[in-house]
């Protein structure tokens, strides 16, 4: 079976998925559905109420992430449709993108380009109405951040992504060109909620 050999990058140690090994990994063809598999989901940034310490106040501004895989013929077979929103399902969009999610031309990789798109208002709660997102035209979306290549590698947990260096027309502004800017796995998301994928993330727990 044609495997993906994995880019090694460096951990980030304030993430709670571990550190990469320093041997490149493989993975299967299918990692990338279970990639986009993984992604799906809903999230939250307020921690369980077991996790808060008696009399503790409650959290600041917290947020809801809402995601999952859609067709959209113009961007491939794995594609996942993301909504974030302040406090829960019914708070204010803050942000709607979709990834799309492929091994590179050489198999090297899993590589993923993130779109917004011209009618935000429009596709709110697409992920349950389909029709609007399979009839988006190249024309409709717009890559964000613009021309850069984000690497997801496979890890023990889950699956963690960086932002190739010198990919994107504005270089994003990370701490290191090896620092993961998301990962996800069976328990946790973190995602940059504040500007784009080049902001520091934030750590979610799955809800479902």
């Amino acid at each position: 079976m044609r495997t993906i050999h994995l880019v090694t990058v460096a951990a980030l140690l304030l993430l709670p998925f571990g550190a990469w090994a320093a041997d490149t990994s493989t993975t299967t063809v299918s990692g990338v559905s279970d990639l986009a598999s993984l992604l799906e989901g809903e999230f939250t940034t307020t921690p369980a109420a077991m996790q808060r310490e008696a009399g503790a106040p409650p959290p600041g501004r917290t947020y809801y992430e809402l995601a999952k895989r859609v067709e959209v013929p113009a961007l491939g077979s794995d594609v996942v449709y993301s909504e974030l929103r302040e406090g829960g399902p019914d708070g204010k969009i803050v942000r709607q993108r979709l990834y799309a999610l492929k091994p590179d031309k050489d198999g090297g990789e899993i590589t993923m380009k993130s779109y917004s798109f011209t009618n935000n208002a429009d596709l709110a709660g697409a992920q349950a109405i389909n029709t609007p997102l399979a009839k988006l035209h190249p024309s409709d979306l717009k890559e964000q951040p613009a021309n850069c290549s984000i690497e997801w590698r496979k890890t023990d947990l889950g699956f963690e992504a960086r932002v190739l260096a010198g990919s994107c027309n504005a270089a994003p502004a990370q701490s290191s060109p090896d620092t993961p800017m998301m990962a996800v796995s069976k328990t946790n998301l973190t995602l940059p909620v504040e500007g784009d994928l080049a902001a520091r993330p934030t750590l979610f727990r799955r809800l479902r």
